[in-house]
C-alpha cells in the first residue's frame, strides 16, 4: 500500500472540510480515479503533487514534481480519458475528453 503513496491522496482529497468533501465525492471523484490509475505504477518516481484549479466544475487537475521520463510513462500508461501535458495530469468526471490543463513547469 505505502507504495502507491497514500499521503498524496490528502493533497488532493479535503477531508478535513465536510462540505469539500462532499462536493468532491459527488463531482471530482470520477476524475481523481482515472488520475489515480494513471499515475499508480509511477508513483514511487513522484516527488510531490498539488491541485491546479480548473474553471470545470467536475475537472481535477493534479501537478507532479517527477522526472519528464517519469511523465512521459505516465502519460503512455494514461487512457483518453487522462490529459498529460508538461507536469500537469487532468481528467474530467462528465466524459472521455479532459479539459486541456494549463501546462507548468514548476515543482508541485
Amino acid at each position: 500500500m505505502n507504495r502507491y503513496k497514500p499521503e498524496f491522496m490528502g493533497k488532493v482529497i479535503p477531508a478535513d472540510n465536510p462540505n469539500k468533501l462532499s462536493e468532491f465525492c459527488t463531482t471530482k471523484y470520477d476524475a481523481f480515479t482515472k488520475i489515480y490509475d494513471a499515475c499508480k505504477e509511477k508513483s514511487e518516481d513522484i516527488k510531490d503533487i498539488s491541485v491546479v484549479e480548473t474553471d470545470q466544475p467536475d475537472a481535477l487537475a493534479i501537478k507532479v514534481a517527477a522526472d519528464s521520463d517519469v511523465m512521459d510513462d505516465i502519460k503512455e500508461s494514461a487512457d483518453n480519458s487522462v490529459s498529460v501535458i508538461g507536469n500537469v495530469v487532468s481528467a474530467s468526471s462528465s466524459d472521455d475528453t479532459p479539459e486541456e490543463p494549463p501546462e507548468s513547469d514548476d515543482e508541485a
